[in-house]
């Protein structure tokens, strides 16, 4: 399993978390945690981008107990995670926990990553207006 958790731009605003390959939910929640450290380092808002790439299937296992943990554990300077699935299942299970009171307004589910970046520009968008 390879993950890859990097700042998208030098203003520190955008994380990309990519998962690809097979992986375990052990290495799912490293992934996750890497992420939720790396936001911790900047006191503005932050948004993730996470992309499981098409060859990655989620492991075996609880699957809803590990995703909804990295819901609930998010730091508090996330402003939206832009969600990217791999399979029918995982995408799902995604929007199905998307839907959970007090996830929704911060997760979207989005097909690809210009779709992601349209999103934060539009949301980059109306917070100049506000």
């Amino acid at each position: 399993m390879t993950i890859e958790v990097q700042w998208e731009n030098e203003a520190h605003t955008v994380v990309l978390l990519q998962f690809k390959g097979s992986m375990t939910w052990r290495e799912y929640d490293e992934g996750v945690d890497k992420t939720y450290a790396l936001m911790r380092t900047v006191d503005h808002k932050v948004d993730v981008i996470s992309y499981m790439h098409p060859t990655v299937r989620l492991p075996k296992g609880d699957a809803i107990s590990h995703i909804k943990r990295a819901f609930t554990v998010r730091p508090p300077n996330m402003r939206k995670g832009l969600l990217i699935g791999s399979d029918l299942f995982g995408e799902a299970v995604v929007r199905a926990l998307i839907k959970v009171k007090g996830i929704q307004e911060t997760y979207i589910a989005v097909e690809n990553v210009e779709a992601a970046h349209a999103m934060i520009a539009k949301l980059n968008q109306e917070t100049e207006k506000s």
